[in-house]
């Protein structure tokens, strides 16, 4: 996980950050662990799920099996930068 969706993740609401804690755990095994799951376009192997007013974007490294969180941040925020 990037630092900075570390640090975003202490800082959501309690109901949202729980939400999403459990989604992370599910992705470990599962890489769309829910039907709410977007590829973000011009990404390659970049993806997005909803929380409420909030997203994860994580990407996929189908050769080494790895899934890395990139941004947990609020929808108005989340896609500058990326």
């Amino acid at each position: 996980m990037h630092k900075s969706a570390k640090k975003s993740l202490k800082d959501l609401p309690k109901s949202i950050k729980t939400k999403i804690i459990e989604f992370l755990i599910q992705l470990k095994s599962n890489p769309f662990p829910t039907s709410d799951i977007r590829k973000l376009r011009n990404l390659n192997n970049t993806f997005r799920a909803k929380f409420g007013d909030y997203r994860v974007v994580y990407s996929i490294d189908f050769d080494k099996r790895l899934i890395r969180v990139i941004k947990i941040e609020h929808r108005k925020k989340v896609y500058k930068r990326l």
